[in-house]
């Protein structure tokens, strides 16, 4: 995640195809893919407190983004990496 966030300080494209990314896998995402939501959602935090000022300001124009994902959910069975687990996720 280290390399993530400094991809935020180079200006250019680096940096706008890792929001761009942030913004497209939480834009609008599907229950089953619930996993993903919280590796973008961990990414982004990760990104708010070690990369650039660029990541903060994208965040405060993101935040209705981010606030509709209160209500996001899954609930059911997911295998991951061979392994079965129950259980659900929701944000409220």
């Amino acid at each position: 995640m280290e390399e993530i966030a400094q991809l935020t300080f180079i200006e250019g494209p680096s940096s706008y195809d890792v929001l761009h990314t942030l913004t497209r896998i939480l834009y609008e995402p599907k229950p089953k893919e619930w996993i993903r939501v919280l590796k973008a959602l961990r990414v982004l935090d990760f990104c708010l407190r070690k990369g650039s000022q660029f990541v903060v300001i994208w965040a405060k124009e993101m935040k209705p983004l981010v606030q509709a994902l209160k209500t996001f959910g899954y609930s059911g069975t997911k295998s991951e990496g061979g392994r079965w687990f129950e259980g659900m996720f929701l944000f409220h």
